[in-house]
């Protein structure tokens, strides 16, 4: 395994994996047919529908930390009355099912399962779906108010969605006109039939509204495109179409695709990107309201402890907008700072942004939950200097252990914005991290879940200096007996 590098930051009860991509279906678990599943702490009775005999597969995600299950049903009319009496038993605030043209293949189901499962292949078709989160999952990953970490998802800073099923009508065994909805549930059609809108000439219908963030009058002229990915950061633009006065817009024709990113631009504002999702033949996407934030410049010096410039900081923002929630820029808004250690961001929203800086042998110590005002000019980032920790590793007997064992570098107290970095050793027992700041650290082979790294009694204290390599050295206990009798 890859050096794997951590900030406490980013952790707050979440297992990071990797940086999230929309692309990213590998880092989804789940499985194929209906074998019982537990409840995950959802709301009362959310098991129950997980656990229709008609579920033909489910995935578990997003990627960071996890929470949102998704169950994929097959059946005829009765089965979906079936399923929605169940749905109707859950006790929560809402319960919403939507209605959307169909049909539908799920993802999951067509994902390659390898030589050995090809005889399982199973049809991707869908005829409906049940999403539900477990709530603390989504505090933690949206709500946490020490955190702006996934301020560029669209569920930031907003209530937990309510169970949702969505029922794909047509090209399935559904007859919705047949569907008697029980009572309690909150039905969202999204068909086009409903909108009274037809895709003639095939492909879909994309509609919406563009209104300016601050004064809530719409933005004429403003650019809707369809976008396809076409390379690592590159879209190629699929379709396109210009808001009229009222600060609406209508595309049709688009062409059926997989996954598709869609942004907004108008001029005088920060671009934005307010999704990605698949387009299917004939349907029809209504879009919510989308807001544009005027634009805006943030300026600055990374400088190290002494107050000189820094040169070769690279200075990522994460904008977040007037009214308190993200604002993802279809570019990455990064610039590497010159000799005089300056940088400026431009295409920034009004609002705020947290700053991220990097830079070979320096680390930022104030970055996380610091918000700087968007617009500003004459900001002083500063930077300090990092040591290196080498660590080696022998068991009981002196020699490097064998299998897969990990060293851990944890801060004292596990203070959010330290560092942090764990790492699978070489086969000779040793590993060294650089980039490490100055401070205080305990360093085990047996993790602390649930302790600060300082209560581990396998774990034992290590001080790094800026500029200078500290060497450590730990016996191993498989057994997690290890006490704090390494030796140095």
């Amino acid at each position: 395994m890859g050096h794997a590098i951590r900030r406490s930051s980013l952790l707050l009860g979440i297992a990071l994996i990797l940086t999230f991509s929309p692309t990213a279906s590998a880092l989804i678990t789940g499985g194929f047919g209906n074998d019982p599943v537990r409840d995950a702490g959802w709301p009362l009775g959310a098991v129950d529908v997980a656990n229709l005999k008609t579920r033909v597969g489910w995935w578990e995600g997003p990627p960071f930390g996890g929470g949102q299950y998704q169950y994929l049903y097959r059946g005829k009319t009765d089965d979906f009355v079936a399923a929605l009496k169940a749905f109707a038993a859950i006790k929560a605030p809402a319960r919403e099912l939507v209605v959307l043209d169909g049909p539908h293949e799920a993802f999951w189901l067509k994902i390659d399962r390898g030589e050995k499962d090809k005889a399982n292949k199973t049809d991707p078709r869908v005829d409906w779906t049940f999403t539900v989160w477990v709530p603390s999952s989504w505090h933690r990953l949206y709500n946490n108010p020490k955190s702006v970490f996934a301020a560029d998802q669209p569920n930031f800073r907003r209530p937990v969605d309510p169970p949702r099923i969505e029922l794909y009508v047509g090209g399935g065994q559904v007859e919705w006109d047949k569907v008697k909805v029980p009572q309690g549930i909150t039905v969202i059609d999204k068909r086009a039939s409903a909108a009274g809108v037809k895709a003639a000439g095939g492909g879909a219908i994309i509609r919406g509204n563009v209104y300016d963030m601050a004064t809530g009058k719409p933005v004429s002229r403003a650019q809707f495109t369809v976008e396809k990915q076409a390379g690592q950061g590159q879209w190629d633009t699929i379709a396109t179409a210009e808001a009229d006065a009222s600060g609406a817009f209508e595309l049709k024709n688009v062409p059926p695709g997989e996954r598709y990113r869609y942004a907004v631009s108008g001029d005088g504002y920060a671009p934005r990107v307010i999704g990605y999702d698949a387009v299917t033949d004939g349907a029809y996407r209504p879009f919510p309201d989308v807001q544009l934030g005027r634009e805006a410049k943030l300026s600055g010096t990374c400088t190290d402890d002494s107050g000189k410039p820094v040169k070769g900081v690279k200075v990522r923002p994460t904008p977040i907008a007037i009214d308190g929630r993200g604002y993802t820029v279809p570019a990455t808004a990064e610039v590497t700072t010159g000799d005089d250690g300056r940088f400026e961001l431009t295409g920034l929203p009004e609002g705020y942004a947290e700053l991220w800086c990097h830079a070979p042998g320096y680390f930022q110590p104030d970055s996380v939950a610091k918000l700087h005002d968007v617009p500003a000019k004459g900001l002083v980032i500063r930077m300090v200097g990092t040591g290196k920790v080498k660590v080696t590793v022998v068991g009981p007997d002196g020699k490097p252990p064998t299998g897969n064992v990990h060293v851990h570098v944890n801060p004292e107290g596990e203070q959010i914005g330290k560092w942090g970095g764990s790492a699978e050793l070489k086969p000779d027992g040793t590993y060294e991290f650089d980039g490490v700041p100055p401070g205080k650290y305990w360093v085990s082979t047996i993790p602390s879940p649930g302790m600060r790294a300082e209560e581990n009694p396998a774990a034992k204290p290590i001080v790094i200096e800026a500029g200078k390599t500290a060497q450590i050295k730990l016996v191993h206990r498989p057994s997690g007996g290890a006490r704090r009798d390494a030796v140095n």
